[in-house]
């Protein structure tokens, strides 16, 4: 994915015609612009060559010899349409009527577009190119040039892409394609891990709604194939293993923060795998002085951290794992973040492999452990040769520490205890390890009928730290989220959120189940009166809110509560977004065509309840927790007996 040019034109003014005046044409142009430099592109803006026929040939010269040869012509002002005359783009001295002595033609864009192509192709270039002709009149003469080229290159044209977006007077929606394009690339995070496939970039795109003005069939057409990419922009959050209300508060938060704070944050981010926003996390400092007194004086052995589903296992774990960097806490503190007892800190490099244990495999964690060595194994998929390689690391260094979460959560959990217990036998290793105590335990089920997870990794209760309910931290955390995030306009809103805070947290329920309700608290105004009835919506339990959730969510959107559904038969890490999979699943569940714009609707409307992942470099999504899952596949087999029945 390497960097590409960007060439653009904005014609604004026409002094012989002002009627021709596209007020948004340099916004727009500044905004593509702006987006596609986050993107590794290149731009030079050649407005000043659209003056006249004399003054645009130098430049379509220009640009046709033009290395990085991969980019994006945009181009934006005055056009019009004819059957006689075709497309015709105004130049800066155009008068009326536009002709070819005045005007840019569809004949003279093709064979600009043609002769770039070409002059790639002699270098031996895998390139591509992207022509954006945001004006009036613009869909006809997208489909034009893109008939041109078929007939002059061959079919389809490879590697290029041409969009018109307006089918009328382009002046009336000036600057709409510009915000469609960053909405459409901010659906690409992290866990697009191979960059942004261009072809599905514009597929997206190519399904805009109405406000988008890019829904009809002859305004997009392109042959990309899926090596076309564009890399993520490098202000990017790395992958996370979060639910997207997670992931989408990452961004928030880090997007204020000082350059120096949120790059740390990102790099530590990318290395150590936190998933948790640390910038809430408050209590729990028994259980991190205890912890960190282990990591101080143990030089072998095993800690397993439990609790029931929701409890903070995660949280505790990143929040050791943040703090044990000096410039992550100086980051916190930058973020107003209470100062972190020095009792509560591991010590600097206190962690030399961290790996969250979801999803994966053995041999995945294998590998993923192996590359963090300082010298790999002879065999990276190897457990044997990893463990002779771990073992011979450890005999020359201070204790080495793995940092394991979410074994519960893994594919292969009973397998990778055992590895884990094996490595705690190493002289020199130390593993701190999070799960739940089984794998038939769910949030409304804190008790299972068994403890499977943790005897297979230790049946010493001395190793073993079960997290209780912290009803004074709920407290904090849920007041310091509402009070944070409440509407500024509400009447008595301090103390509305010390009520809503108080009731919260005397509901015999972990963190999780406080997020939750936070999340439907902001979420639906209903539950921000005075008068309330909290109990309808604390008083059932995680599949009680996820229950109102789901009501919410089909009240304000039914093809957003269809992709939602739709997510309870994902396999592996989830259904990918891209290529209209998730969608094409959802459309079992509504009449509806089911587009990517549902999908953005969805991903907002449900953020807490969809968990974002990586998959063969794509994101993928899935419900966030096995209890969302089992809500829909109880009653789905309830509705298939009633109707056999």
């Amino acid at each position: 994915m390497s960097r590409f040019t960007v060439m653009t034109v904005a014609v604004a003014s026409y002094p012989k015609n002002p009627a021709w005046t596209v007020l948004e044409a340099t916004k727009a142009r500044d905004k593509v612009a702006g987006l596609l430099t986050r993107h590794g592109g290149i731009v030079e803006d050649h407005s000043s060559a659209a003056l006249s026929k004399e003054s645009i040939h130098p430049f379509f010269n220009t640009w046709t010899h033009r290395s990085p040869w991969s980019g994006v012509l945009y181009w934006t002002g005055h056009a019009e349409y004819s059957e006689d005359d075709g497309y015709l783009l105004a130049l800066g001295e155009s008068t009326e009527p536009l002709v070819d002595a005045n005007a840019v033609t569809e004949a003279s864009l093709t064979s600009a577009v043609v002769a770039h192509r070409r002059s790639a192709k002699s270098e031996g270039t895998d390139s591509w190119l992207l022509v954006i002709l945001d004006t009036c009149r613009s869909q006809q003469g997208a489909w034009n040039v893109w008939k041109a080229l078929r007939e002059r290159l061959h079919e389809p044209p490879d590697n290029i892409g041409v969009i018109g977006t307006a089918e009328g007077d382009g002046a009336h929606v000036a600057g709409r394609f510009a915000a469609l394009l960053e909405r459409k690339l901010a659906g690409f995070t992290g866990n697009d891990t191979e960059g942004i496939v261009i072809g599905e970039l514009v597929r997206r795109l190519l399904e805009a709604g109405p406000d988008g003005h890019l829904q009809a069939g002859r305004q997009i057409h392109h042959a990309f194939p899926p090596t076309a990419r564009l890399p993520l922009a490098d202000n990017t959050p790395p992958p996370l293993k979060a639910s997207v209300a997670d992931g989408s508060e990452l961004q928030r938060v880090l997007a204020k923060a000082d350059p120096s704070v949120r790059n740390h944050f990102y790099a530590k981010a990318q290395g150590s795998e936190i998933t948790q926003p640390a910038w809430h996390f408050t209590g729990r400092l028994p259980e991190r002085r205890r912890l960190t007194t282990w990591l101080r004086t143990a030089s072998s052995g095993i800690q397993v951290v439990t609790g029931v589903a929701g409890s903070g296992k995660s949280a505790l774990l990143g929040m050791l794992l943040a703090s044990s960097d000096s410039q992550i806490v100086g980051a916190l503190e930058a973020l107003n973040y209470p100062k972190i007892p020095d009792s509560a800190r591991p010590s600097a490099r206190t962690f030399n492999a961290v790996t969250h244990l979801s999803g994966r495999t053995i041999l995945e964690v294998v590998t993923h452990l192996g590359t963090q060595l300082p010298s790999r194994p002879d065999r990276l998929d190897d457990i044997d040769s990893f463990v002779k390689r771990l073992a011979e690391v450890a005999a020359d260094s201070p204790p080495y520490t793995i940092l394991a979460d979410a074994l519960d959560e893994s594919r292969d959990p009973s397998a990778i205890a055992a590895l884990l217990r094996r490595l705690a036998g190493i002289p020199n290793v130390r593993v701190l390890v999070g799960t739940r105590q089984s794998l038939h335990e769910t949030p409304d089920k804190p008790t299972p009928p068994d403890s499977n997870l943790l005897n297979a990794l230790t049946t010493d209760e001395h190793q073993i730290m079960r997290l209780g309910r912290d009803e004074g931290a709920i407290y904090d955390y849920t007041l310091g989220r509402l009070t944070m995030d409440l509407p500024s306009g509400l009447p008595s809103r301090d103390d509305i959120a010390n009520q809503l805070a108080d009731e919260v947290s005397h509901v015999d329920q972990p963190f999780l189940f406080a997020r939750l309700a936070v999340y439907e608290i902001l979420a639906n105004p209903r539950w921000q009166q005075p008068q309330a009835d909290l109990g309808a919506l604390l008083g059932h339990g995680h599949s009680g809110i996820f229950n109102l959730a789901v009501a919410r969510i089909r009240a304000a959107d039914p093809t957003a509560e269809a992709l939602l559904h739709a997510l309870a038969y994902a396999r592996g890490n989830g259904f990918p977004r891209s290529d209209g999979i998730w969608a094409a699943a959802a459309e079992a569940f509504t009449d509806q065509a089911v587009t990517d714009d549902d999908v953005e609707r969805a991903l907002d409307l449900a953020a807490p309840y969809i968990m974002q992942d990586t998959e063969f470099g794509c994101a993928v999504y899935r419900l966030a927790h096995r209890t969302f899952t089992e809500r829909y596949l109880v009653n789905d087999q309830a509705e298939d007996n009633e109707q056999s029945g």
